[in-house]
């Protein structure tokens, strides 16, 4: 982190040496791993919940919240859809 960095962000005490490292949520790294890092291509994810998630390059505004409006490890938007409880019906069937 430069000097500058720290002096902008109010970190005075911090020391010369402090590391900067880039970090993502599962979802978002999820994304980058299926390949799914550009516009066109989606995720769809089953387990606890249930997502559904794909790169955009324009943020997805949706007044009801069923789509939320996340941010991807690129710098894109990552519109992603969940729904909570998806495989218990799997448990009703086997």
């Amino acid at each position: 982190l430069t000097f500058e960095a720290r002096e902008a962000l109010g970190l005075h005490a911090a020391p010369a040496s402090v590391g900067v490292a880039a970090g993502s949520g599962d979802n978002m790294m999820s994304a980058l791993g299926a390949g799914a890092a550009a516009p066109g291509k989606f995720v769809m994810s089953l387990g606890t919940s249930g997502t559904l998630f794909g790169a955009s390059d324009t943020a997805v505004e949706d007044p009801s919240g069923t789509v939320a409006p996340f941010r991807d490890a690129t710098g894109r938007y990552l519109p992603l859809l969940c729904l909570q409880n998806c495989t218990n019906v799997l448990q009703e069937v086997s």
